[in-house]
Formats: structure tokens, C-alpha cells, sequence
């Protein structure tokens, strides 16, 4: 996942696993919003970065469907979201302010989220119960 576009085609397939596994309408819509959101954090921290910068995958079981985002570590992220920085980041030249919002925004629309950072990065999973 490198840009907008690449985000566009990772909906369709979600949207298109989601509706084979007849998942309802209205679960499937709120996971595309969350994973779109938890994804587009993902394209703000990686500006113009190569297609590594972060991975997804999902599987959707019987009960529930489960996304993991796989957010890669690179020098310049973790350099614009180190705490040393008082809240605040120079990032591309723009001032960059935490802001619960997003978060806020996924975790009321998935059953449960987790976040975890790593050596490897940070792994954000979504978890929406079906129906």
C-alpha cells in the first residue's frame, strides 16, 4: 500500500471478499470505513515511501472478520512520531498534531481494536463480530 490509489483497489477487494462471504451490508460498510481510515493514518506517516511501508491482510471466519495492519518502521516515521517531540512533529514541512479522532472514529466501529508496536513496527488489528 503506497497511495490513494493503491487504498482504492484494497477496498474493492475487501468489499468483494466480504460480499462472497455474505457478510451484511452494514458490517461490511463499517469495516471498509475503519480499515480505509486505520490505513489512510498509515499514508500520512509514509508520505511517497516505497510499497513496503505497510502491509494488510485479512481473514473473515464464521464469527467475525479480522484485519492486521502492519505498519513497517523507517527511520523518517519513527523520527516524526518520536515523544521527545512535545506533541508535535515537523513532518514534510507541515506541523503535525496527535489527534484521537481516527482512532476514535475505528474503535467505534470495530468490536475490538489492538495496537502493538514492535521492532518490526507497529501492528494495528481490527476486529468486527458478524451477525
Amino acid at each position: 500500500m503506497a497511495d490513494k490509489a493503491s487504498l482504492s483497489g484494497l477496498r474493492r477487494s475487501i468489499r468483494a471478499d466480504l460480499s462472497r462471504a455474505g457478510v451484511d451490508a452494514s458490517c461490511a460498510f463499517d469495516c471498509l470505513v475503519a480499515v480505509t481510515e486505520a490505513c489512510t493514518q498509515v499514508l500520512l506517516h509514509h508520505p511517497g515511501e516505497a510499497d513496503d511501508a505497510a502491509a494488510i491482510t485479512w481473514q473473515i471466519d464464521s464469527g467475525c472478520v479480522r484485519f492486521q495492519i502492519l505498519e513497517r518502521s523507517t527511520r523518517t516515521s519513527a523520527k516524526a512520531s518520536h515523544p521527545s517531540g512535545g506533541g508535535r512533529s515537523t513532518f514534510a514541512g507541515l506541523e503535525v498534531i496527535p489527534n484521537d479522532l481516527p482512532l476514535a472514529l475505528v474503535n467505534g466501529l470495530m468490536d475490538e481494536v489492538i495496537v502493538r508496536d514492535g521492532s518490526g513496527g507497529r501492528i494495528t488489528t481490527l476486529t468486527k463480530q458478524l451477525p
